[in-house]
């Protein structure tokens, strides 16, 4: 057996032209499989910076600057505030964690992480993160010490048999989460830090044309309104939020999140106004013009690249030979203005406009509270029934039914109120105009019609 090995061994070096034992060592290799396998599930892939400690029951944690940066997510999760580490009086900048929200987000993980955080007495998560918001199912924590945020689900919506009643319940790690405090110092920095005005800020007008730019002011109060976020100074003057920047404690500036926003409304309206003085010259008699008298493949197509079109060239040598072309100049809001040339040397353009898309006319309000009214009133009538058969409804009580079980469907496709009431109302009519001829029947089991129909009014009611 022994000589069967070293045969192997040297036909293996003379097939590689090199000495293997010299250049291959399994425990070494194996070694680095482990610690890059290990490395990874301690979420550090990207970060070689730092110093790793062990923590009293065994688990790798990464330290930098006094921070916990690293480690495994279910050893690093009950861990509090940094010690020795004051929380910092501004933050330059935020950004997402998305290594931990992807984390938090597998449902695999959620449970085992619920037992890592359930019975948190600090309000402090994950080596630094404070809970700054809690709403509709929803908790966003923030790393003041680094500028970190993660969101996490903490109540997920279970929708019943026709899709109608929803009950939103937090499962174990939601529970867990939503017993965490949120923290009002570290949730005033946060919203400083992402441009949300707040009462006591300092601020600072860089817009607008009541106040004088650049005066400095407090803020005395802040009203959300039908035209937007007012924000009240100590001066007795108001101004609209999209108008400031707020004063760090450094002295910098902070844009105003509406102020963020309306420069970006802002800056989206002067591309859709260039776009659209481009597209105004779109047009088969603009691009005739530009060719003139231009023959010529290369030519052509320079012709209308100096005139600023963009021009997109799907020729075919296949189809319309090396001295033809095919080229398009396509309108932002659909159509496009074709120049071709075929074999035969003739330049031909065709501009070419979608047909208008004629979207479903929708119900108006009355209508749609009318039929409201109805199906409630149907619903109300039959909650009670022992029995429940379609057959045997009066006409005009099978077009609520109708009506009611296309609301419920539509409604829980995710379809908004009005254009499900719409397709309710529509079909309806159609049903009613063939005598409901075909329609389906519902099963006369009495705890299934039962189930129905209080599904349908828990619908309505919400």
């Amino acid at each position: 057996m022994e000589n069967a090995v070293k045969k192997y061994r040297n036909r293996r070096d003379a097939r590689l032209g090199m000495k293997m034992s010299q250049h291959f060592d399994c425990i070494e290799e194996y070694r680095l499989r482990r610690a890059e396998r290990l490395k990874k599930s301690r979420m550090d892939a990207d970060d070689e910076e730092g110093v790793w400690r062990t923590t009293d029951n065994g688990h790798k944690i990464l330290i930098k600057d006094g921070i916990v940066v690293g480690g495994n997510p279910f050893a690093v999760a009950p861990m509090g505030k940094p010690e020795g580490k004051e929380i910092p009086k501004t933050v330059k900048q935020v950004k997402e964690n998305r290594e931990l929200f992807g984390f938090l987000a597998k449902k695999e993980n959620r449970d085992s992480m619920a037992e890592s955080l359930s019975g948190r007495k600090e309000d402090c998560v994950f080596g630094g993160y404070y809970k700054v918001q809690q709403k509709e199912g929803n908790a966003l924590f923030f790393n003041p010490y680094t500028g970190e945020t993660f969101d996490v689900t903490t109540a997920f919506d279970f929708a019943g048999p026709w899709g109608m009643e929803y009950n939103s319940k937090p499962d174990k790690l939601g529970t867990a989460i939503e017993g965490i405090k949120v923290n009002e110092q570290v949730q005033k920095l946060y919203r400083r830090a992402t441009g949300d005005v707040q009462k006591g800020d300092t601020v600072q007008v860089v817009g607008g044309r009541t106040l004088e730019h650049g005066l400095k002011a407090k803020v005395r109060a802040v009203y959300d309104t039908r035209y937007g976020k007012y924000v009240y100074l100590d001066n007795g003057q108001k101004i609209q939020a999209k108008h400031l920047s707020i004063v760090d404690e450094d002295g910098d500036l902070v844009r105003s999140s509406e102020g963020k926003s309306s420069d970006a409304s802002k800056a989206l309206k002067e591309k859709r106004e260039a776009e659209t003085k481009i597209t105004a010259e779109i047009s088969e008699k603009a691009v005739r013009e530009v060719i003139g008298d231009v023959k010529t493949k290369a030519k052509v197509l320079s012709a209308l690249k100096q005139a600023g079109y963009k021009v997109s060239d799907e020729t075919d040598e296949g189809m319309y030979g090396k001295s033809g072309f095919n080229y398009k100049i396509k309108r932002p809001n659909g159509g496009f203005v074709r120049i071709y040339k075929s074999p035969t040397g003739r330049i031909n353009i065709q501009d070419w406009k979608p047909t208008p898309v004629e979207e479903t006319k929708l119900r108006s309000d009355d209508e749609i509270k009318d039929a409201k009214f109805h199906v409630n009133n149907f619903l109300e009538k039959h909650k009670k029934d022992e029995s429940f058969d379609f057959d045997k409804l009066p006409k005009h009580e099978k077009y609520f039914y109708v009506m009611a079980k296309t609301a419920s469907y539509f409604l829980s496709q995710g379809m908004s109120p009005r254009k499900a009431w719409t397709r309710a109302l529509d079909t309806a009519d159609f049903q009613d105009s063939k005598n409901y001829e075909g329609y389906g029947k519902t099963k006369s089991e009495t705890e299934e019609a039962k189930e129905f129909l209080e599904a349908l009014m828990d619908g309505l009611r919400k």
